[in-house]
């Protein structure tokens, strides 16, 4: 299977499959082999979606970091 683009920030295909780069950041790509959900912080790089830390900043909107900062939130 191919990786289908689903809606601008959307995109699923096989675990197999390349994932695509020079995307929207914060894009999402879901494995419909596994079902696994992946996050791209930068368009290019793609991280399990899971490992990720949802904070709200003072206006209410969201702000998704990525898992591999964890010291810097325990730091908070």
């Amino acid at each position: 299977m191919a990786v289908v683009q689903i809606l601008d920030k959307q995109y699923k295909g096989l675990s197999s499959d390349t994932k695509p780069t020079g995307v929207i950041l914060r894009s999402i790509f879901r494995e419909t082999d596994t079902g696994a959900e992946y996050i791209t912080y930068d368009g290019t790089n793609w991280v399990v979606a899971d490992e990720r830390h949802r904070l709200t900043n003072e206006d209410g909107a969201f702000i998704d970091i990525p898992g591999e900062f964890d010291a810097v939130i325990a730091a908070i």
